[in-house]
């Protein structure tokens, strides 16, 4: 499954699968491994960009902010992991978070104190998501209340569209139990979205299902879950239609969310996705909060 919320034209390819395809114990086992392998990388990488932040002069810790934390501005790995350093990060970071919205954002992922989180809490340019993040229910039931009301229409403009993935990539950012159990009862959607820019025709064009879209986010923070990556699931690309195959991988990620969040869903959507897109070089999904 490509990793999408921007269509923006730079090339064709085509999802051509005619049935699904099969992997093996011995690949499955090997992508875990690789995956496990990048998380590793991953989490060296990050601890040197945390050092290299922390040695920087005054001016450029007021101008680069969080920016300097990001890698390639794809830092959705770093979501769950940047907690770690909030011993080392908070004290630094706090002094510039009315500089620019990354640094809130980052501020937002740590441990703080609660004078720190009054501080935040009280700017008044404090974004709502990161306000939700450091306990404010208010904030908090905004985001899941706009998400649900998107998630439940049918997205035909692009304002649509970038407001479903804002507020979809907010509630795994705030991480609270009430935006987990929003987010994944959002996968339980039926919907089908479709290329809204594309010139293709009709049958040509991209479908996706809002389950999809939905797991393509979460994969996106949670990259190393083998379970919900394109290594898994890539292999139900171009198929318009439900298969036995699919079933089970449906009730084997309800077991994974119910394993993880003690919350149960039922997935419902008739496939991933199918057709031909334009899409972004890079197959990321942008974060909409990186600015």
């Amino acid at each position: 499954m490509k990793k999408i919320v921007l269509f923006t034209t730079m090339f064709l390819i085509s999802n051509s699968f005619a049935t699904a395809q099969t992997i093996s114990l011995k690949e499955v086992e090997r992508g875990k491994k690789e995956l496990n392998e990048r998380k590793k990388e991953d989490s060296i990488e990050l601890n040197i960009r945390v050092k290299e932040y922390l040695q920087f002069d005054e001016s450029d810790k007021k101008s680069k902010g969080f920016y300097a934390l990001e890698r390639y501005n794809y830092n959705y790995q770093y979501y769950p992991y940047l907690k770690m350093y909030s011993d080392t990060l908070a004290p630094v970071l706090f002094k510039y978070y009315k500089k620019n919205s990354v640094t809130r954002k980052a501020l937002g992922l740590l441990e703080l104190p609660q004078f720190m989180k009054d501080s935040l809490l009280a700017y008044d340019k404090t974004e709502e998501y990161i306000k939700a993040a450091l306990g404010d229910s208010i904030s908090e039931k905004n985001i899941i209340n706009s998400f649900n009301n998107i998630n439940a229409k049918d997205l035909k403009t692009i304002k649509q569209r970038d407001l479903f993935y804002d507020l979809a990539f907010s509630l795994l950012y705030i991480n609270s139990k009430n935006t987990i159990k929003a987010f994944l009862k959002g996968m339980e959607s039926d919907k089908i979205d479709k290329d809204l820019e594309s010139n293709l025709p009709e049958d040509l064009k991209f479908h996706e299902s809002r389950f999809a879209s939905l797991l393509g986010v979460y994969s996106s923070i949670y990259e190393y879950e083998y379970i919900t990556s394109v290594w898994h699931n890539g292999r139900f690309d171009g198929l318009k239609k439900r298969t036995k195959e699919m079933e089970i991988y449906f009730k084997e990620l309800e077991e994974y969310f119910f394993n993880e969040y003690n919350i149960k869903i039922t997935i419902n959507p008739p496939f991933l996705q199918y057709g031909e897109l334009e899409i972004i070089e890079d197959q990321i999904i942008e974060d909409p909060n990186k600015n």
